[in-house]
Order: C-alpha cells, then sequence, then structure tokens
C-alpha cells in the first residue's frame, strides 16, 4: 500500500477549499482536504481557533507543488473524528503517524 502524503497549512478556520495546479492539465484541479482546528485559551480569558488543514498532494523530493487555497463560506463543518493514531518513527523532519478515521481509512501524518 502506497502512503498517502499531506502538506499542512496553518489558518484561523477551516472554511478553505483548495486545489493544486495539475501540469498535465494546465489547471488547477481540487484535492482532497481536512482540517484539525482547536480552540486554545489562554490564562487571561482569550480564545484563538488554531487549525490545521491536511492537503492530500504527493510531492516528490527535489519538486514543487502550486496550491491554491481559497475560502468557502459554504464548505461544511467537519463531521468525522479521529478514532486512533499510531506513532511510526521520528527523524530529523518530525514524527510520523498513523492515523484512523471514522471512515476506516488509514493516513499517515507528520508533525
Amino acid at each position: 500500500m502506497q502512503a498517502v502524503f499531506y502538506q499542512r497549512i496553518k489558518l484561523p478556520h477551516n472554511k478553505f477549499s483548495v486545489k493544486t495546479w495539475n501540469p498535465t492539465l494546465k489547471n488547477f484541479t481540487a484535492v482532497n482536504s481536512s482540517a484539525i482546528c482547536h480552540q486554545n485559551t489562554f490564562e487571561n480569558g482569550y480564545s484563538i481557533n488554531d487549525c490545521d488543514l491536511w492537503v492530500e498532494n504527493k510531492v516528490d523530493s527535489k519538486s514543487l507543488s502550486w496550491l491554491m487555497v481559497s475560502y468557502d463560506p459554504f464548505r461544511p463543518e467537519p463531521t468525522g473524528t479521529i478514532k486512533k493514531f499510531e506513532y511510526l518513527t521520528e527523524n530529523t523532519r518530525g514524527s510520523l503517524f498513523k492515523v484512523y478515521g471514522d471512515d476506516g481509512a488509514e493516513r499517515y501524518m507528520s508533525f
């Protein structure tokens, strides 16, 4: 099984959609993305919404990928949850985890 590679983008909320450049078609094509958000509350009572948008987009080594991130007020709230995750390994680029969603899919994420 080939791993799915993700790009992570920090955003203030989850109302964004993503397209990636397809050099074969010479246009931007919609790709799967999921937001994981957490509300951080500080001691002074101030809260911020901290979201990571994970974009399914494999990028080969020594290459680049163009992403178009657009505000989408009609994007539905995410309904999925993470059932469990496994720590796999760590290297100089971070830690790799296998994440199991309630949709039964296995995804790989690094932090």
